[in-house]
Parts: C-alpha cells; structure tokens; sequence
C-alpha cells in the first residue's frame, strides 16, 4: 500500500509541474541563480551610429517595463505596453490588461483527467497575473493594442520574416522598435502541457519555455541582437543573433510592429512567373493556405500561421490578356471561386481545385495602399479574409478564417495581400 501511496503522490507532483510551465516561469542555472543574456549595456539611442566596414549598430530607448511581479506570466502584454509607451501612447500595463487583452480561462477537469483553454490565435490563455498563465500570439496582441490605438495607426503582424529582416525594416529604416516571440533567455522550448481547445475539441500542446520580449537594437559587429525583456527584471539584455533566429523560428517566425498606416508599405516583391510565392494578408500577417492541398480536390482557402510548407506557396500562370491564375506548389490544382454563373462571385467560397472554368480561376492583380489587390477578372470581387483567426475548412465564407470573394472589407486591409518570395519553380 505504501508504494501505491508514493506512487500517486508521484504522479500529483509531475501533474503540478507540467501545469507550472508558462509562458514566463522563473528559469535558473545549476547554482540557482537567474541566467541573464548579457552583463553590459550599450549607449541607447534613436539613432542608428554610423555604418563602419558595413556593418550597423542600432538601439532605439524603449522604456523598460518589468513583468515581475505583478505579470508572471505577462511577457506578452507588457511587452505591447513598452512598445506603445515609446511611441507616446500613454497606456499601462494594468489598463492594458484589464480593457484590452481577450483572455480565456485555463482549466482542468479531474474528472476526465483532462485540461481544457483556447488557440493561441484567438485568446491570452490562462490568468497573465498567476504564474500559472499561459501566453498568447501575435494576432491577440494585434487585436488588443488596435483597441487602444487611433485610427491612423496600426498594429502589423509578421510572419515568415528573419529577425534581421525585421530589425532592418522597422529598427533602421522607421526607427520604431518590434515585438517577438521567442523562447525564455533564449532556452530550448520543449512540449509541455497539452490541453483541448474548448471550440474545436481539438488537442493542443503548449510550447514551454514560450516568451515575448521587445527587439530595440542589433550590432552587426558583436553579432548581438538587444532587448527590452520583461522576464526577471532583465532590462536591456543581448543575445546572440544566431540563437536569437533560432529560437524566433521556434516559436513561428512571428513578430508585431505598431505604424502609421500612411507610412507602411509592404515588402512585395514584383510578382513574376517562374518563382513560388507565399501570400501574406495585409490585415493579419497570416497566409494564404490550402488546408489539405495534397489529398482533397474542391476545399476551402483558409488563411493559416506561417509553417513554410507547399500548402502555402503558390505560382503565377500568367495570360495574354493580363490576368493570371494562382497554382499551389503541394497540389497543382488552381485558386478559383465556386460560382453557379460564374460572374456573380460577391460572397462566393474561393476553393483549390482542378478542371476550373477559365474566368473562374483567373485574377487581376493590382498595387494599392503599397500591398497587392488580388481581384475576379469577371465580377471584380477581391480575395479577402474573414477575420483575424486561422481559418477551419467551412461550408460559407463567414466560417473564421476563410477566404472568399468580396468587395473592400473594412478599412480594406482584409481585401490585400503582400507576395513573399519562396523559391524558384
């Protein structure tokens, strides 16, 4: 009886630290001490210094906000906060969480041994003021802060992207600090709890060691990317960029930027035959996706996080009258729109599938706002996303995350897209 009695106390203890793994939890070195990135800080400013044998030196003054200890598990929203503090924005962290953050509840169920939270897309899961907490990604960040920006900024989503293409982008060229996610003082994440997502009662397993922190410079001659990191009071603190990249990927190559809108232009490269592309929406960050390119003919275009497979890259077919059809690298089959006339496409599912009826699959792409407008060549609809979630393969272009026909969606971000370069067919 004694070892059953061991044995359960055992398991009860394993359970408690599994349930104990935020996104920020307390991380200690054998002796017991906090690990930090780095010892010394260098002179701050809004200024990148001069170029020397071609390499940079950049650190922008971002207001240091600790999470500890009132935010254990708050990296994500703290680190919103410095962000929107540097930029003037005069928000705190408790506002922000209290106002702002769409959280949901983390729960178990002992009576079917079962924890039970949401996707990491949709909600901060969990309590950020326990160290119990869980985390969130970049498109809950992105729909928080837009509730407390005005309406000339705005929060963009980036996926797929280097960390150095970033600090190039938004550090040296808009001066304006970024947010990543990455991995606590840039530790190896590993699977930790998994819980059932209340919506879809699908599986999730949580990525331990999870960690938002603020990217405010890089130093290409050191080879040191620096940080405002929120966790343990760490300040200003570098870390090597190659284990900094390493851990950004991860994570999913996710970062959030806040601009103006009238200053941001996306990064399309000019669209030509002969390349593969991934297809970025302008609104969420998120890409263009066929959720089962390689089995299922007919099925729904949904927008997903970046993952760098073949269901999320396409080619372009160009026609002699300007219009081009979307081909996906994993399947070979076509982006078209499911119409009964094939003209009246407004509110029309966009599907990926072979033998399409021409006018169907063909599309006029178009520059504005600085992104790409991808439209019907007969109708004029443009391809647009609903809302900001990973999309589940619906029956109806109001299913989360869809993709389908529609005219200007909102302030128009939803309708536009950005095309990221993926390799050479």
């Amino acid at each position: 009886m004694k070892t059953g009695k061991y044995f359960v106390v055992y398991i009860l203890i394993l359970l408690l630290a599994v349930f104990n793994m935020g996104s920020c939890e307390t991380v200690e070195n054998a002796s017991g001490e906090s690990t930090f990135g780095s010892a010394f800080a260098p002179e701050t400013s809004g200024t990148p210094a001069p170029v020397q044998n071609g390499k940079k030196r950049v650190v922008l003054d971002v207001p240091y906000i600790s999470q500890h200890p009132d935010y254990p598990a708050g990296c994500e929203g703290v680190s919103a906060v410095m962000l929107m503090n540097y930029l003037g924005f005069d928000v705190d962290t408790d506002y922000f969480f209290d106002n702002a953050l769409d959280a949901y509840p983390f729960t178990f169920d002992w009576r079917t041994n079962t924890y039970y939270g949401e996707d990491l897309d949709r909600y901060y899961v969990g309590d950020p003021t326990s160290k119990h907490g869980k985390g969130c990604f970049a498109p809950v960040i992105k729909t928080a802060v837009e509730k407390l920006l005005p309406e000339d900024y705005i929060a963009v989503v980036e996926q797929g992207d280097t960390v150095q293409s970033l600090a190039d982008k938004y550090l040296n060229e808009m001066k304006t600090p970024i947010i990543i996610w990455a991995t606590i003082e840039m530790r190896d994440s590993f699977e930790g709890t998994t819980w059932r997502i209340s919506r879809t009662g699908r599986d999730y397993t949580f990525p331990a060691y999870m960690h938002c922190l603020v990217l405010v410079g890089y130093d290409d001659e050191e080879g040191l990317f620096w940080f405002n990191d929120p966790y343990e009071n760490n300040g200003l603190t570098a870390y090597e960029k190659s284990i900094v990249e390493e851990k950004f990927k991860e994570l999913g190559s996710q970062a959030l930027a806040i601009v103006k809108r009238a200053d941001y232009r996306a990064d399309s490269a000019k669209v030509v035959e002969g390349a593969y592309y991934y297809i970025r929406n302008a609104a969420t960050g998120k890409f263009l996706t066929s959720p089962d390119g390689e089995t299922f003919n007919g099925v729904n275009a949904v927008q997903g996080t970046y993952t760098g497979e073949e269901c999320q890259q396409f080619s372009l077919e160009f026609f002699a009258d300007g219009s081009a059809s979307l081909v996906c690298r994993a399947s070979g089959r076509v982006l078209c729109v499911e119409s009964s006339d094939g003209e009246d496409t407004d509110g029309c599912n966009v599907v990926i599938k072979q033998d399409v009826a021409a006018d169907a699959g063909r599309f006029l792409i178009t520059k504005e706002k600085g992104f790409n407008k991808i439209s019907l060549k007969v109708g004029g609809s443009s391809l647009t996303v609903c809302g900001n979630y990973n999309g589940d393969v619906g029956d109806t272009r109001f299913s989360a995350g869809n993709v389908y026909a529609g005219s200007t969606d909102g302030d128009g971000y939803y309708s536009l897209w950005e095309f990221v370069k993926a390799g050479v067919k």
